[in-house]
């Protein structure tokens, strides 16, 4: 993927369709291809490089790889989304709020699923209800994102039990102008 941050993306398809050989049915990996095909989909389109067709046919092969995760495992909230968002991103918002639905039901499940992935989709579903006209439960779906990412931030930065105080002395502490002399 930092291939594709770099806007590397056919560089970074490469890379993970070689990847896939070796390991054909890995969700990460599928649904990672997927979501560079749908940035480089949006990127070329926006640019003026692509037309319509060429974006559609991005877009049908990100959606692929996303329904080829969600068969290796069907609750794997990230692929959801991303079968959401390309629905979303090709006009069809209503079809897109059934797969948001599903990867927050999927997320609020699964203990292991990253909180970010179930925030993610609250944003996305979100899009489609703003869209969709649907104004009070957009903004419903952004207040449940905001309370998700805020409970996972506070559960990192206290998986130690409390925050580092450099006025202790800790390790790596930078010293404050009372501390210099």
């Amino acid at each position: 993927m930092r291939l594709a941050l770099k806007s590397e993306y056919k560089d970074a398809i490469n890379v993970i369709t070689k990847l896939l050989a070796r390991f054909p049915a890995n969700p990460d990996l599928l649904t990672d291809r997927g979501h560079v095909y749908e940035f480089l989909a949006a990127r070329e389109y926006s640019n003026g490089r692509k037309n319509r067709a060429e974006r559609d046919r991005l877009y049908a092969k990100a959606a692929r790889d996303y329904r080829r995760a969600v068969r290796s495992e069907p609750n794997f909230v990230r692929a959801l989304v991303g079968i959401g968002d390309v629905l979303n991103n090709m006009g069809s918002p209503r079809r897109a709020l059934g797969y948001y639905d599903r990867a927050i039901e999927a997320g609020r499940h699964a203990p292991e699923v990253d909180r970010d992935d179930v925030a993610d989709a609250y944003f996305a579903k979100s899009l489609a209800l703003q869209a969709l006209g649907r104004k009070a439960a957009a903004s419903a779906c952004l207040a449940q994102r905001t309370r998700i990412r805020n409970r996972a931030r506070v559960a990192r930065t206290s998986a130690s039990g409390r925050q580092p105080n450099r006025r202790l002395g800790r390790p790596g502490a930078q010293p404050t102008r009372y501390d210099r002399a």
